[in-house]
């Protein structure tokens, strides 16, 4: 198990017994340092959709994320490099760099909607007196000094992570709806099938299903692949089932160079959807379990397939899914209704 994974099974126990003990050695200044960091600290753990969200959504404030500090997971650096964020990944930090982030912030804005050890980790990072802001759904709430609202499938992240920053930075915001994205770079005539999903069983879909969706969703346009490490074992019958299509290199910049200048993105809910729209590139994307309204792409010309005859989805709740008792009903390619995203 990652260490990601360890930290969620332990987190409502750890939270409900660690937060007291946070909150008051936090807030008499214990491990308070001199030496002060005016620049924000943004807690983002999670997936790389999430960090991506949280970049539109500063841009949508006209804020630069380069200009804060970040502390984020390991699975989203990718995407931190490439556009020249200063982070951190707390999966990867020694004990120095714990140390050394100790009591040193004057701000720190927390985005995890829900475990509690990351409120914990801000209060340890927090000056004395320093301001702490997150959203009203973590289980740590009470440490901050404001929070903004959550909610699971009425509203997209970029909105709720856009209102959480505005308070927190004191910018002003009015968004309800979202914002559509618009291309940054020229498209190119092909299509880009990007595998994803693999590390979930109700995202994982075989060989035969992506082809099929590719085949029903994809007309008269080159088609190129790409996957991440969980699907690699699917491109040799990606490469029998859809002959005329090119697979391209796995690595993160080659992903990128080849997405942002798509045509169009074909992909499932996963963190592609996500880099999409921050691209503007059109996407068609499979939502299997996961919260369609909340994740939703956002670039003009975007559609979500979905089963509205698995009755049970969307079941995934604060980034878990519980083992399915509907035999991934939801996965059923053959029976999927497309609607335009708005």
């Amino acid at each position: 198990m990652s260490l990601p994974g360890f930290l969620k099974k332990i987190d409502p126990l750890c939270s409900k017994v660690l937060l007291p003990a946070a909150e008051f050695i936090s807030r008499r200044g214990f491990f308070s340092k001199k030496l002060s960091l005016p620049t924000p600290l943004i807690i983002r753990p999670g997936g790389l959709g999430d960090l991506v969200c949280c970049h539109m959504a500063l841009e949508s404030l006209g804020l630069d994320p380069t200009d804060f500090n970040w502390l984020i997971e390991r699975r989203s650096a990718a995407w931190a490099r490439h556009h020249g964020f200063s982070y951190q990944c707390y999966d990867q930090m020694n004990l120095r760099d714990w140390a050394d982030g100790i009591g040193k912030y004057e701000t720190i804005i927390n985005t995890e909607q829900y475990y509690g050890l990351s409120q914990i980790t801000a209060l340890a990072m927090l000056k004395k007196e320093g301001r702490l802001y997150s959203f009203d759904s973590n289980l740590g709430k009470r440490a901050a000094i404001c929070n903004s609202r959550y909610s699971q499938n009425d509203d997209h992240e970029t909105v709720l992570f856009a209102e959480l920053f505005a308070m927190a930075l004191h910018v002003p915001y009015s968004g309800t709806s979202i914002a559509f994205r618009e291309r940054i770079i020229a498209e190119r005539d092909y299509v880009l099938l990007a595998l994803g999903g693999g590390d979930a069983p109700s995202r994982r879909l075989t060989a035969v299903q992506w082809a099929d969706f590719a085949k029903a969703v994809v007309r008269n346009r080159k088609l190129i692949v790409s996957c991440s490490v969980k699907e690699k074992d699917l491109l040799e019958d990606i490469k029998i089932l859809l002959p005329e299509a090119e697979i391209i290199d796995n690595d993160f910049e080659s992903f990128i160079k080849c997405l942002s200048r798509a045509a169009q993105v074909v992909t499932i809910d996963s963190g592609a959807v996500h880099i999409a729209s921050y691209y503007g590139v059109p996407t068609t994307v499979l939502f299997t379990s996961g919260q369609d309204k909340k994740w939703a792409p956002i670039a003009e010309s975007s559609t979500i397939h979905l089963n509205n005859e698995a009755y049970c989805r969307p079941c995934t709740i604060w980034g878990q899914t519980s083992p399915c008792l509907n035999n991934y009903q939801c996965k059923n390619i053959a029976i999927l209704i497309a609607k335009p995203y708005s």
